[in-house]
C-alpha cells in the first residue's frame, strides 16, 4: 500500500504514484484517507459498515445490476384520488372499480424517471380517469393532448410518462389501448 502524499499543502492534490488504475480513496473511521483497490469485473461497490472503509466489492451483474434488471410492478389502490409513490418503482398497476377517479400527482419522483401505469377496467367497465395537472402533475404535449380509456371490462391501457424536475411535471409521452 502506498502512502498518501499531499502536494503543495493542498489536500485536493495528491501524489498518485504507487496506486493502481481504478483505485479509490475512502476515509476510515477516524477520517484518514486509505486506498481501496479496484474489484474484479462484474463486481459492484456496496456499503458495508462491518468493513474498515464501510465499503466492499460484491458480486453483481453487468454494470452492477442483475441482468436483466427488472423491478416488479407496484399495485395501486383504486380510490377517488389514486396515489403513486414513484420511489417504489417504475411500473404501476391499478384496476378501476368506479368512474370519475383521478390519477394523483406521483410523489417522490426522480428527475428523468420514466414510469408506466397499467390501467385496467374493472367493475362494469366504462370507468373514466382524469390525470392530475398542476405542480407535480401530468402535462400533455402537442402530439398527445388527452387520453381516452378503453371501456370493456378486463381491458388494460398503458400510460407512459417521464418526470422533468425543472418543470415539476410528468410529461405524458405514450398511451396505448386495448390489451
Amino acid at each position: 500500500m502506498s502512502a498518501l502524499i499531499v502536494v503543495d499543502g493542498d489536500p485536493s492534490k495528491v501524489n498518485v504514484n504507487g496506486y493502481t488504475k481504478g483505485d479509490l480513496l475512502a476515509a476510515n473511521a477516524v477520517g484518514t484517507l486509505q486506498p481501496m483497490h479496484i474489484g474484479t469485473n462484474t463486481n459492484v461497490l456496496t456499503a458495508d459498515s462491518a468493513q474498515t472503509l464501510s465499503l466492499k466489492y460484491a458480486p453483481g451483474g453487468s454494470g452492477g445490476l442483475p441482468v436483466p434488471f427488472v423491478l416488479p410492478a407496484v399495485n395501486l389502490t383504486d380510490a377517488a384520488t389514486i396515489a403513486t409513490d414513484a420511489s417504489l418503482g417504475n411500473n404501476f398497476r391499478v384496476t378501476l372499480t368506479a368512474t370519475g377517479h383521478v390519477l394523483g400527482a406521483p410523489t417522490n419522483p426522480t428527475d428523468e424517471q420514466m414510469c408506466m401505469w397499467e390501467i385496467k377496467q374493472g367493475g362494469t367497465g366504462n370507468n373514466l380517469l382524469t390525470l392530475a395537472s398542476g405542480a407535480g402533475g401530468f402535462l400533455f404535449g402537442t402530439d398527445l393532448t388527452s387520453i381516452t380509456l378503453s371501456t370493456a371490462v378486463g381491458v388494460t391501457d398503458l400510460l407512459g410518462c417521464r418526470y422533468i424536475a425543472s418543470a415539476n411535471r410528468w410529461w405524458v409521452i405514450a398511451f396505448l389501448r386495448g390489451f
